[in-house]
């Protein structure tokens, strides 16, 4: 199945909102992020959860828990072809980002953490 990727996906691990709601300024963080990933490594497609359901409502609880378990449905996916998942910023104190984590850890996944561990 792999064969025909030319380039490695990975899914970037990153807090969205935050202890105190820092959902703007993690949308940057993550945007400098892969900016910076996209000319560092050229060999890598970069599946961010964070964007894909950015148009859902954090607050609702509904939405949220949504967004953290179809997250996990993408890493299931970069998994299956190989793939790696790299974790950024504060994801220590994320509910969503530990779930990714472990999940990634369950599925025998690379994972590089990038910054402070």
């Amino acid at each position: 199945m792999t064969r025909n990727i030319r380039r490695k996906p990975v899914v970037v691990i990153h807090p969205f909102k935050g202890k105190g709601g820092e959902n703007e300024t993690n949308i940057n963080k993550i945007l400098a992020i892969c900016r910076g990933l996209k000319d560092a490594v050229p060999g890598a497609v970069l599946i961010v959860p964070v964007f894909n359901f950015i148009y859902l409502d954090d607050e609702a609880e509904e939405e949220r828990r949504f967004a953290i378990e179809t997250s996990k449905d993408l890493i299931r996916i970069v998994a299956a072809v190989d793939g790696e998942a790299w974790v950024f910023g504060q994801y220590q104190n994320s509910e969503g980002c530990l779930g990714e984590i472990k999940l990634a850890e369950e599925l025998g996944m690379t994972i590089r953490y990038w910054g402070e561990r």
